[in-house]
């Protein structure tokens, strides 16, 4: 088993410099220093379709170019497509990048100076505000038609990881895997199993993290199938999707939708992948493509698929009928990153013969070959795209749902009803299955009330639990989740009806809208966001994406009577985040004049979670404040976690009904805020 650093990862993140700042050493008067962030990819390093960057007339100096945001990012990738005119204003011989670092420019690296492409760099995930590019050409001047900046625009993930991409492919026996994560604060390493069936996986390798989030496996097998998965050690999300590769090597180009730049109207684009093999460049039996008359022009033909797949080799047969259509002069092959194409590798211009390009297990969804004559057009008779789809694994059970009382979205009980469909030609043990309904539980009261009303399979052979997990995900702060014991026998087809209720402690509505698994249908609908696992191991379904964790809190009170020696409201406190707080770690402060050297005393009617769980102190500010002079402290000594909140608005909060200050004189109540440790204010 060895270990090697991933190329060029797939993009995860947007583009930034589409909201930078741009700035300059010096551009000339006619050029335009907004076109490098325009978004525009060009045709060639040649192209003004969309303006240019040029430092024309600074001949062997370094000029730069500027990006900068109101706030720092985390950066993963910089493109630059350089600009050549062929004459004062040249690719770079040198270029290196910098960003913006402790109140100093600190080295990226040296920037490629290929032309005709972009130019890729690696950031290994530096946050800054700032980044530079410097050029110099050793005899003329320097300029840009691109430059992109990749990166994360919005807040991270929950601590933990989130897989971005986990993939794989097959080459003499030897089976490569790769993923790559955008978060792994609380991974230790990875383990990745394997095994020759989608349930059975045995430890093949351990991993270490690394800062570039970005790792590379290989692992030679010799079964027909190798499946397998990611297990991150001390993490939310245990595994990954298994992941199968075949041994079988296909000719993609026959699965894929063919586009083009140009297509002569009596020339055939489907010619291109059809499967023929010519007998010499002239060979029009099965059709060809053919852009005349562009001659002296980049045309180009692309493939396309449904989803990634893994090329290792691309065979190009030219057209060439000895007039206006010839054999290239130039031509190469680009991949596309999820973002940009990228260069790939020159096409060799040979007549009469399949001009092989090895492409080195390239990941992607679509491969385009770009080809110029210098006097005449350009053709193609047959386009071939070798590789392997590195897929996950088919579903081996499916789960049909539907919601018993379609009429109430929100509801004090859930009466879910579930059907398992058997998706193999296997008996599959009922005592090895169990399923996941995802869920955000409203409200504090604990998930006790969970009942199997109907089952064909019998309802005591049915087990329930609730789950909450360890971080939000998704539209879930949890999930029921439902087994079978071992008498239950075998799911050879479809189990039948499994009619069940849930419902919370104290009976609190459940808004079932915003629950991840929930679909508003009365009848039987197959449910992706219902998740099943064979031996623990997931074979249906999508699980939930780790979400952001958010912290808000608010506070509602309302009077519940008058007197003029007492203040007298009802007091609620609503967690609007997607985390349980501590009890113990809030305050909540009453502010009020006091208006009087009286001494203040304070009584409590009601409170949700027990009356002696709720201390109140007044206290006085240090320093004068507008319209309060005192603060009633209220201190929740509660050990549990305070509760979550749905997003749709209905609240899980803390109730104190009728608190009242009693004093000797009339006062004047001001505002309540609630504390979440001496920092937080909500």
């Amino acid at each position: 088993m060895s270990e090697a650093p991933l190329c060029v990862p797939s993009s995860f993140v947007q583009n930034l410099a589409l909201t930078a700042t741009a700035t300059t050493s010096y551009v000339s008067p006619w050029e335009s220093l907004a076109a490098i962030n325009d978004g525009y990819t060009p045709s060639g390093s040649g192209d003004r379709g969309h303006g240019v960057y040029g430092n024309w007339n600074n001949p062997n100096s370094f000029q730069w170019v500027q990006y900068e945001w109101p706030q720092a990012y985390l950066l993963n990738k910089t493109e630059v497509y350089w600009f050549d005119d062929n004459g004062g204003v040249r690719t770079p011989d040198t270029a290196y990048a910098e960003y913006w670092h402790d109140s100093a420019w600190a080295p990226i690296g040296n920037i490629p100076v290929q032309k005709d492409a972009f130019n890729t760099v690696l950031l290994n995930s530096i946050r800054t505000n700032k980044v530079r590019l410097s050029m110099k050409h050793g005899v003329q001047s320097t300029g840009i038609i691109e430059w992109r900046v990749f990166g994360a625009a919005g807040p991270l993930p929950a601590p933990g990881y989130q897989l971005l991409s986990f993939a794989g492919s097959r080459a003499d026996g030897v089976n490569q895997l790769q993923w790559e994560t955008l978060s792994e604060d609380s991974v230790q390493r990875y383990e990745l199993e394997y095994g020759t069936d989608s349930i059975h996986f045995i430890k093949v390798a351990t991993v270490n993290k690394n800062m570039a989030h970005s790792y590379r496996v290989t692992h030679a097998s010799n079964s027909a199938n190798s499946f397998y998965r990611l297990k991150q050690v001390v993490a939310a999300v245990p595994y990954s999707k298994v992941l199968k590769i075949t041994t079988a090597v296909e000719n993609l180009a026959m699965q894929a939708a063919v586009a083009t730049s140009y297509v002569s109207p009596w020339e055939s684009l489907s010619a291109v992948n059809d499967g023929f093999t010519p007998v010499n460049s002239g060979d029009k039996s099965h059709g060809a493509y053919g852009n005349w008359y562009s001659p002296d022009s980049l045309q180009w033909v692309q493939y396309e698929w449904t989803g990634n797949c893994v090329l290792n080799k691309a065979e190009l047969y030219w057209f060439d009928d000895g007039g206006g259509v010839r054999t290239p002069t130039t031509a190469y092959l680009q991949y596309w990153d999820g973002q940009s194409w990228q260069f790939l590798q020159d096409v060799p211009l040979r007549k009469d013969t399949f001009n092989v390009v090895l492409l080195n297990n390239i990941n992607t969804s679509k491969i385009r070959v770009l080809m110029k004559n210098n006097l005449e057009s350009t053709g193609i008779p047959e386009f071939r795209a070798w590789g392997y789809y590195a897929v996950p694994a088919a579903a081996r059970i499916s789960v049909h749902f539907k919601d018993g009382n379609t009429a109430k979205v929100q509801d004090n009980t859930l009466r879910n009803q579930f059907q398992l469909q058997n998706e193999t030609t296997e008996a599959i043990p009922y005592k090895d299955i169990s399923f996941r309904y995802w869920l955000t539980a409203e409200a504090y009261a604990a998930m006790t009330n969970l009942y199997t009303d109907y089952a064909q399979l019998g309802a005591s052979k049915v087990k329930m639990r609730y789950v909450a997990l360890p971080v939000p995900h998704e539209q879930a702060w949890g999930y029921v989740e439902y087994s079978f014991d071992s008498t239950a026998g075998y799911l050879s087809s479809n189990s039948g009806p499994i009619q069940t209720r849930v419902a919370k402690s104290d009976w609190s509505d459940f808004t079932k809208t915003n629950d991840y698994s929930y679909l508003n249908t009365n009848v039987y609908t197959k449910n992706e966001r219902v998740t099943v696992y064979q031996n623990n191991v997931l074979v249906g379904g999508q699980e939930p994406a780790p979400a952001p964790v958010t912290q808000q809190l608010k506070v509602w009170t309302k009077v519940s009577g008058s007197n003029a020696n007492t203040i007298a409201h009802y007091l609620k406190l609503d967690n609007e985040g997607n985390t349980p707080l501590n009890y113990a770690d809030l305050r909540i402060r009453y502010w009020f004049t006091a208006d009087g050297l009286s001494p203040l005393r304070y009584y409590l009617d009601y409170a949700a979670m027990g009356s002696s769980w709720v201390k109140g102190v007044f206290r006085q500010p240090n320093v004068l404040l507008n319209g309060a002079d005192n603060y009633l402290n209220y201190h929740l000594r509660v050990a549990t976690a305070f509760t979550r909140l749905a997003a749709q608005g209905t609240c899980s909060s803390a109730s104190l009904k009728r608190t009242g200050l009693t004093l000797t004189r009339p006062m004047t109540g001001r505002h309540f805020r609630a504390l979440h440790g001496p920092k937080i204010h909500m």
